[in-house]
């Protein structure tokens, strides 16, 4: 695993599309800041998609996430000081409007970064 990691680190950028079944990105990372140069995150079409990971640690890199098709996800692992990069978030209305926010200055902080987009049709 510590092979797996290693190249982990070394990815900026991250694109997982039509994958029905994944539930949880990343799955068993004991470490925090796994991914620290990632700095887009782009997630299509992953219906039972619920977490992308369990800890807030690993995004302080991040700066844009693209989020389509995803309804059950309902967290996103950031917290005030991993999501000071952020320069957008995009995503359907409906799905931004059921996250749920252990912290709501969070949500403050990231509300100017949100872009509503309708991806029917």
């Amino acid at each position: 695993m510590d092979g797996t990691l290693h190249e982990l680190a070394n990815l900026d950028s991250i694109m997982i599309h039509k994958c029905r079944n994944l539930s949880q990105v990343f799955k068993n990372t004991s470490t925090n800041n796994f991914v620290p140069m990632l700095e887009s995150l782009e997630l299509y079409g992953l219906p039972a998609l619920e977490e992308i990971c369990k800890t807030d640690e690993s995004w302080k890199s991040l700066k844009e996430l693209r989020v389509r098709e995803c309804s059950m996800l309902l967290k996103l692992p950031l917290s005030v000081q991993s999501a000071d990069n952020i320069q957008s978030i995009s995503g359907e209305q409906n799905w931004w409007n059921k996250l749920q926010w252990d912290d709501e200055n969070l949500k403050m902080h990231l509300q100017p970064h949100f872009k509503p987009h309708d991806y029917r049709g």
